[in-house]
């Protein structure tokens, strides 16, 4: 994901109903969406019985995602901090030895390392 993208789901995020949330039928089987004692939404009831329990999952991925995506985003934003630190070690220990023409081997090795984190790179950029 880009950048914009991240800043947007983050915004979504904060813009919603604060969580945990749960969901919990009503007297209908509908399947509806709580904060706390906040009503957030109703997934309205079906005549066909695979539609309802689809309806039922549903529901139960709506709710379990007001928690998970923060926490996605949270790791997402921890795994680029430490790629940033990681390619900044890295160069500093690649300009080191070539400094000090330590050996082709730690060359070498950082040159792998870089490889590694660009591989790492594109992926979280994605």
């Amino acid at each position: 994901m880009t950048a914009e993208q991240l800043t947007e789901v983050r915004a979504l995020c904060e813009a919603a109903t604060d969580g945990p949330w749960t969901i919990e039928p009503d007297r209908n089987d509908q399947q509806n969406i709580y904060s706390n004692d906040e009503w957030i939404a109703l997934l309205p009831h079906q005549c066909v019985s695979s539609i309802e329990q689809q309806r039922v999952k549903d529901a139960a991925f709506i709710a379990a995602s007001r928690s998970l995506v923060p926490a996605l985003l949270d790791e997402n934003e921890a795994l680029r901090t430490a790629l940033r630190v990681a390619r900044s070690e890295l160069a500093i220990a690649a300009s080191y030895a070539d400094a000090r023409d330590i050996s082709i081997g730690l060359r070498t090795h950082a040159r792998s390392c870089a490889d590694a984190i660009k591989t790492i790179d594109a992926v979280v950029h994605r």
